[in-house]
């Protein structure tokens, strides 16, 4: 069998229960080098996943002709821009089983006190920030990359529209994690590195 693993945000805290128990039984664990750094207590055969995902594929193929249970473990969720997508293309839906995790998204929530069962979620990892064109009135809540830091996606977000307050939080869960609150002016004149950051974009009548 073939299970995708969410593993949150990071933290070992954050992994929930089925994940640890899903990934011990597996003979082998597939993820990147952070991923791979929460589970050295086993003796699992490992791959480390790079941006070769042909390779990544024919290991898996090759652990299931084997007969191995074999883990991926991604980052977060695994239904919000992971692997999934991926491997749902190259494996039938019966050889995978999913296993949710808290997501970064999840997190950057909880910490800014915000519900977001309204807002409007998405990643510009990767990603051109013409896909992003909220409504005024809407929360919005984007995973970012290096390609697309926090203070690129303010100055996109100000040429679309007026100025909103954020919430970001960078490396969540993690020893230097940094959470504060702002506004797009001001973040596009931040000359900080955000490494790992969310951001939450708050509603134009939101005022705390």
């Amino acid at each position: 069998m073939l299970y995708v693993i969410g593993i949150g945000p990071g933290d070992p805290d954050y992994i929930l229960p089925a994940a640890l128990k899903t990934a011990g039984k597996c003979q082998a664990l597939a993820g990147g080098k952070r991923a791979l750094a929460l589970f050295l207590e086993g003796e699992q055969e490992r791959y480390q996943v790079t941006g070769d995902l042909e390779g990544l594929k024919n290991f898996l193929l090759l652990k299931l002709e084997e007969g191995k249970d074999v883990a991926v473990l991604v980052s977060g969720d695994p239904g919000f821009y992971s692997l999934l997508g991926f491997l749902r293309k190259h494996f039938a839906a019966e050889a995978l089983e999913v296993i949710p995790g808290i997501s970064s998204l999840q997190l950057a929530f909880a910490r800014a006190g915000l519900a977001w069962q309204q807002a409007e979620l998405g990643s510009v990892h990767g990603r051109s920030l013409a896909e992003i064109d909220p409504a005024p009135g809407v929360l919005l809540g984007l995973l970012t990359g290096k390609d697309n830091p926090p203070q690129k996606i303010a100055a996109h977000l100000l040429s679309k529209g007026p100025n909103r307050r954020v919430f970001l939080a960078n490396n969540l869960s993690y020893p230097g994690e940094l959470c504060f609150k702002t506004d797009l002016h001001t973040l596009t004149r931040d000359d900080a590195a955000y490494d790992n950051a969310v951001v939450l974009v708050m509603p134009v009548e939101e005022d705390n």
